[in-house]
């Protein structure tokens, strides 16, 4: 009798193990939007040395140029997370360049990257100075970026210092060292559990109840329609749950103890209320920075520039005002 259970527990356990192997291949697990030509009036798409395309939107100023500021966008974001900012500091005489991360956004959806934040640093580097050649432009630029962004301003100064006039951190995730754990990232990347995982971004995080509780989360206050769908619209083209999975395995942050130029100029903005990356966080990073300009908007939470784009606008022209005159 226990023989007969055992191999019968045997099968079952062999049947399970085929279904999670085959299964996730059988079901759609991507995107079935195309790559537009022209997301926004004011694209423009760069490639890099390296053949990867890099979604920006440019914001000239009407008025002679002050300073080149480049933003970029925190993980799931877009070049729409500064939908609200990049117009209004072109406005005060910057040339403002957004960006999509690849993987994200706009940018480029291909196989086979690997998102580092040195090959992201290299990435955007890249297209600023063909942006600089292409507008006329100096080599000079303050390096803006919200959460993971954040960690990706670091390497760019990291990788280019005499080129970063300043960095402009907003609720950023570069306090905590994480190892990426090897066995895992091959999992993600070589095996069904990356389709298991694409399975899951299609039809649980993606869709727009569960995406719409997450961004809620993130901004502290209900996310509107509007704002879901220009997060989800990007996320929709195909290749992008493949492109995600690739990312999920091979990104690695840059933390604020592996910054190599503390002396850089740095604005940090932090939402009071941020419950994803909370406020005791910016700790580590005044321990470290050596010249810090600290602004903490009250009652916001992890997106303020999204959430509260007056309030956010209104302290860091002051904050670029403080430095212009320092």
């Amino acid at each position: 009798m226990f023989e007969i259970i055992f191999k019968w527990i045997k099968r079952i356990v062999l049947v399970l193990l085929l279904a999670f192997i085959v299964v996730p291949y059988l079901i759609p697990r991507d995107g079935n939007q195309e790559m537009p030509a022209q997301p926004f009036t004011n694209s423009i798409f760069v490639n890099t040395s390296q053949g990867v395309s890099i979604h920006t939107r440019i914001y000239e100023p009407t008025q002679p140029v002050i300073g080149q500021i480049m933003l970029v966008h925190g993980l799931g974001g877009s070049t729409f997370s500064y939908e609200d900012n990049a117009p209004f500091l072109a406005s005060l005489g910057y040339f403002v360049v957004s960006v999509d991360l690849p993987a994200f956004g706009f940018s480029s959806k291909q196989r086979g990257l690997i998102h580092s934040q040195s090959n992201r640093a290299m990435w955007l580097w890249d297209i600023l100075n063909q942006i600089e050649v292409l507008f006329n432009l100096n080599s000079s630029w303050m390096l803006g970026g919200h959460s993971m962004g954040g960690s990706v301003a670091l390497a760019m100064n990291n990788a280019q210092p005499n080129k970063t006039a300043g960095l402009i951190l907003i609720d950023p995730a570069v306090t905590n060292e994480v190892e990426r754990n090897p066995v895992l990232s091959w999992a993600v990347k070589s095996t069904p559990v990356g389709e298991w995982l694409r399975v899951f971004l299609t039809y649980g995080l993606l869709k727009n109840d569960s995406f719409q509780s997450s961004l809620s989360s993130a901004y502290g206050v209900e996310a509107t329609d509007e704002q879901v769908e220009a997060y989800l619209r990007p996320l929709r083209i195909k290749g992008s749950t493949q492109a995600l999975r690739e990312f999920f395995a091979t990104a690695q942050g840059v933390s604020v103890s592996q910054w190599v130029y503390p002396e850089t100029p740095v604005i940090i903005i932090w939402g009071e209320e941020d419950e994803w990356i909370p406020i005791s966080n910016k700790d580590k990073i005044l321990e470290i920075a050596t010249n810090v300009i600290d602004i903490v908007l009250e009652n916001e939470g992890h997106n303020p520039m999204e959430t509260n784009p007056s309030l956010f606008n209104e302290r860091l022209a002051l904050a670029l005002a403080q430095w212009m005159n320092d």
